[in-house]
């Protein structure tokens, strides 16, 4: 298994341009939340008294798999991913409806299609197209984004773990 640094450095060279960047601040949430709703709609029943939906479970794995990358980061993304999980059962629970299915392609697609217009804009492709993993890293290198923004990164042990520059990384 590549370490965290690694596979942020492998995100971090297909994501140089600013305009790529900021369709990935709409576009990474609103597929991960569109997922999150499409699966909801279906369901494993335990003993037929109990019922966890597909949303859940895939958070759970998620998980297991950011807290063996980074504990700190995964106990943040396990707020965020609970409570996105949580609105997405909100919306999307029991099953597909008008509503929740119009909210799932707005966000779904038409994150997909901000994501795509981020990356033509760069000329480059999408980095999941090299490395499947990197759609799991897109909504951790967000977040840590978003804890360098509010300088909040010596709290998390995340000094230097995304690179700088391009140069570091030519290679892809």
């Amino acid at each position: 298994m590549q370490s965290l640094k690694e596979l942020l450095a492998n995100y971090h060279a297909y994501h140089q341009d600013h305009r790529n960047q900021m369709t990935h601040y709409f576009s990474i949430p609103a597929i991960l939340l569109g997922s999150l709703i499409l699966l909801s709609w279906i369901t494993v029943s335990i003993a037929t008294r109990w019922h966890i939906t597909f949303a859940w479970i895939a958070i759970i794995l998620t998980l297991i798999y950011y807290y063996r990358l980074q504990v700190k980061l995964a106990l943040v993304m396990t707020v965020i991913l609970v409570i996105l999980t949580l609105i997405a059962t909100w919306i999307g629970y029991p099953k597909p409806n008008t509503f929740n299915l119009i909210v799932f392609i707005i966000l779904f697609f038409g994150g997909w299609i901000t994501l795509f217009i981020g990356h033509s804009l760069e000329k480059s492709r999408p980095a999941f197209f090299s490395q499947l993993s990197q759609v799991l890293i897109a909504p951790l290198y967000l977040l840590i984004q978003g804890l360098e923004a509010l300088h909040l990164t010596h709290y998390f042990d995340l000094e230097n773990l995304i690179p700088t520059g391009k140069d570091e990384y030519e290679s892809h």
